[in-house]
């Protein structure tokens, strides 16, 4: 609903996105990537925010430190939900705030991301004192997984992970096909998967938004 969706196609979608096969095969186990539930809030409230739909919102607001506090509180939300999705929250803030300069009319909207994004550095940095600390005073711990340069080949999320099938399909073709194409690339990061029904969708939206003469972000 935030993405201006009817009631039906938010249900639909809402229905689909529980059965992603990511939530339980890696979601869960793993600490960081457990917590993406906060970037579709993100992302709704920076599309409603380039499109102007938080305006009506927030007018009825009497004072300028309760118009900002959901900002505030996003920002906050997003920097402790680990470092992944913190930066790339602030990347989402940045492209919505990007959209804006392009509008002189839209420029005062983009105090309220500015916000978001320093409340998200502060809270990143906060929680990184007793980190500092720490390893100023034992070193840094062995124990933690040690990852170079090379990792980010190794662990990227692809569009060709999102849309294989899962190497253990039901159909023996299917899954055939996904163990070939993972054979030959290397592995990113794996139990992406959308599924089926998911796969079709981005599809589909790749098409619509790259259709010659139409102009998607209207």
């Amino acid at each position: 609903r935030m993405l201006t969706l009817n009631r039906v196609s938010s249900i639909a979608i809402g229905v689909l996105f529980a059965f992603v096969p990511f939530h339980r095969l890696h979601g869960a186990p793993h600490l960081y990537l457990s917590m993406y539930p906060i970037i579709p809030i993100v992302v709704g409230v920076v599309f409603r925010e380039v499109q102007g739909l938080n305006a009506n919102a927030t007018s009825s607001v009497a004072t300028p430190q309760r118009k900002y506090l959901p900002y505030v509180l996003l920002g906050l939300a997003a920097s402790i939900s680990g470092l992944y999705f913190a930066f790339f929250s602030l990347i989402f803030f940045g492209i919505g705030i990007l959209f804006l300069l392009l509008d002189r009319e839209k420029l005062n909207r983009t105090r309220k991301l500015v916000i978001a994004i320093g409340s998200t550095i502060f809270g990143l940095i906060l929680q990184s004192i007793p980190i500092i600390s720490y390893q100023n005073k034992y070193g840094s711990n062995l124990w933690i997984v040690q990852r170079t340069i090379a990792d980010v080949e190794g662990y990227p999320l692809r569009l060709m992970d999102l849309l294989l099938p899962v190497p253990w399909h039901r159909i023996d073709r299917l899954a055939n096909f996904s163990g070939k194409n993972r054979s030959i690339i290397v592995p990113g990061e794996a139990n992406a998967f959308l599924g089926i029904i998911g796969a079709v969708g981005v599809v589909i939206l790749l098409i619509v938004i790259f259709s010659p003469g139409r102009d998607f972000f209207r």
